[in-house]
């Protein structure tokens, strides 16, 4: 059965996440698979971060939140893809370990979901980006 994703943040039960079938009929789509394991403060959400998405420039270290949000936000606007699906599997966890990183890395996904979303914001080459986090 293929799930109906919205735009923008939805928490979702991972038994429900079918990786195949996230991007299925969408011709020019890109399912980015996050997995941030279960490190300690903000190293392991920028770790994931630059092992899965396209960043420019490329972000050194883990202290600079506005770094890694301009970064990936270029990133993912220079994709050749209009339908961006990032599925966060081990949300929960990084979240039990890293409250306070776990909502400033939500923020800057949610943000970038919906600035990209915005045609003025990017000069008419508009973007769906759903970002799928894990709730169990």
């Amino acid at each position: 059965m293929k799930m109906n994703i919205r735009t923008g943040v939805t928490h979702i039960d991972s038994v429900r996440v079918n990786v195949v079938d996230l991007i299925s009929g969408e011709a020019d789509g890109r399912v980015f698979i996050l997995n941030t394991g279960p490190g300690r403060g903000s190293a392991p959400f920028f770790d994931a971060v630059r092992a899965v998405f396209p960043l420019n420039p490329p972000v050194v270290g883990s202290n600079s939140w506005d770094s890694l949000s301009d970064s990936l936000w270029q990133g993912l606007f220079e994709l050749q893809a209009s339908r961006i699906i990032v599925w966060w599997e081990d949300a929960r966890l990084f979240k039990k370990n890293n409250p306070s990183e776990y909502e400033i890395a939500l923020g800057i996904l949610s943000d970038i979901s919906g600035s990209l979303a915005d045609s003025r914001a990017t000069q008419g080459r508009v973007k769906r980006v759903s970002i799928l986090v894990s709730s169990n």
